[in-house]
């Protein structure tokens, strides 16, 4: 809205080659001094009292004696990998024409620890086995082999059928490791499987994982942050080859936005995970701290493009705006 805005001065007052970009808007905001409050999740409704006793009371007694390394957190997001949102491109005198919004999805899962450390990412679709993969020669997802695993159910959502299993796979990792670790959790009805003999589910109070969650403090942002921006790359090649929105979203496969998902969970500093852990009182102060996170800004991105992928991507930024759940409010 304020990037429309800045357009519409920019126009009045004769600017008609000023395009408002994100990077534009992003250098606006620093030179300014402003800056976005996301407010994830539950955020509006903490329990402040329930964060006070936890930080100071419950968290200490639990990590006593526990090293950072064996403590970890994992959590579940959604990943929307064909919606480009509702623009596209018209070339020269092409007409709009009805474009069903396409909303494929599947669930990925992120487990970090408090040194900074994360494990093969967990992907939740719902196809057995995607003909995509299997063009590429995934017959059968293997994590030891392609680094990530993979579930399949009807809604292609985390479920006690996929957790469970997981939660064992983990198990025996430490066993061969010679490890306990403890793992902290929201209480949402998927993870409530029990405790396994060297992983200990923690569960987190209700209506607090916004503050309290090492991983919606900031990991899950970047992570999403990146994948967008494999996308946002992957969006520039297709406008270069005169495609449209749709015939790009119809050319995209779950194969593609795995890999943007495997790169996306690569990318991730390990200075965000630590100090996303230490907002949340582990491996550092009891209290919650503004340490930076990592985000993928405007200016980044344009340094990740080539010019001629930059003037396409102009063009479309909005579009790629597709996947914002959070509630964003300017201060």
């Amino acid at each position: 809205m304020m990037r429309e805005y800045a357009v519409s001065k920019a126009r009045e007052l004769g600017l008609e080659n000023f395009l408002g970009t994100q990077g534009w808007f992003d250098k606006w905001c620093r030179s300014h001094k402003v800056r976005f409050v996301t407010l994830h999740g539950e955020a509006g409704s903490v329990d402040l009292s329930a964060i006070d006793k936890w930080l100071h009371i419950d968290l200490p007694t639990i990590l006593l004696n526990i090293d950072p390394a064996n403590v970890y957190n994992c959590d579940e997001t959604g990943v929307s990998w064909r919606e480009l949102g509702n623009k596209t491109l018209l070339i020269g005198n092409e007409e709009v024409r009805g474009t069903k919004l396409v909303k494929d999805r599947f669930t990925s899962m992120l487990t970090c620890s408090g040194t900074g450390d994360m494990l093969p990412v967990k992907i939740v679709a719902f196809s057995e086995v995607p003909r995509s993969y299997r063009r590429n020669g995934w017959l059968e997802v293997n994590v030891e082999k392609h680094s990530f695993h993979y579930f399949h159910n009807k809604t292609a959502w985390v479920t006690k059928a996929t957790f469970g299993p997981w939660l064992d796979w983990l198990n025996e990792l430490t066993i061969k490791q010679g490890r306990h670790i403890i793992l902290l959790a929201d209480n949402f009805a998927a993870y409530q499987v029990g405790s396994r003999s060297n992983v200990k589910l923690v569960f987190l109070p209700p209506n607090t994982t916004s503050r309290l969650q090492p991983l919606d403090a900031g990991i899950i942002k970047s992570f999403k942050d990146y994948f967008k921006q494999n996308m946002a790359k992957a969006t520039a090649n297709a406008i270069l080859q005169k495609k449209s929105a749709n015939e790009f979203s119809k050319s995209i496969e779950i194969y593609d936005a795995t890999l943007w998902c495997l790169e996306g969970a690569k990318s991730v500093k390990k200075s965000t995970i630590l100090n996303c852990f230490r907002r949340c009182g582990i491996g550092g102060s009891s209290e919650i701290v503004d340490d930076p996170v990592d985000t993928v800004t405007g200016d980044e991105l344009e340094n990740t493009l080539t010019s001629d992928e930059l003037e396409a991507l102009e063009s479309v930024d909005e579009m790629l705006r597709f996947d914002e759940d959070d509630h964003t409010v300017l201060v």
